[in-house]
């Protein structure tokens, strides 16, 4: 009850304390990445020319020997085209760190008042 009257005294929600610590942070701001629109795997400029092979009716073997002769892993042609590609997605986790709600600097001393 003391840190939820001390978080109410600083102006912040005490309905925080019920999140879980180990979790996001609602504070953190969004990536500018994940404000871009989605790219598409069959749009994606390092796959895009695979699945146009793949649409002008290649055999599916010669793709992946090409795919491998460029260093690329041929089970993205597993992967649903018109889904999000694997390469947004590790562009916006390497541009925006996960920050935990135990460690929010707006939110972390009251968090360490209750341990």
């Amino acid at each position: 009850p003391a840190v939820e009257m001390k978080m109410k005294a600083d102006g912040l929600d005490p309905k925080i304390l019920d999140m879980n610590p180990d979790g996001p942070s609602p504070n953190q701001a969004k990536s500018e990445a994940s404000k871009a629109p989605l790219i598409l795997l069959k749009d994606d400029p390092k796959y895009a020319k695979y699945f146009k092979m793949l649409s002008m009716h290649l055999p599916r073997p010669a793709v992946e020997m090409k795919m491998k002769a460029d260093g690329l892993d041929p089970k993205i042609l597993d992967m649903n085209p018109d889904g999000p590609s694997p390469n947004q997605a590790k562009s916006e986790a390497s541009k925006a760190p996960l920050i935990l709600l135990k460690d929010d600097p707006k939110y972390a001393k009251y968090f360490k008042m209750l341990s």
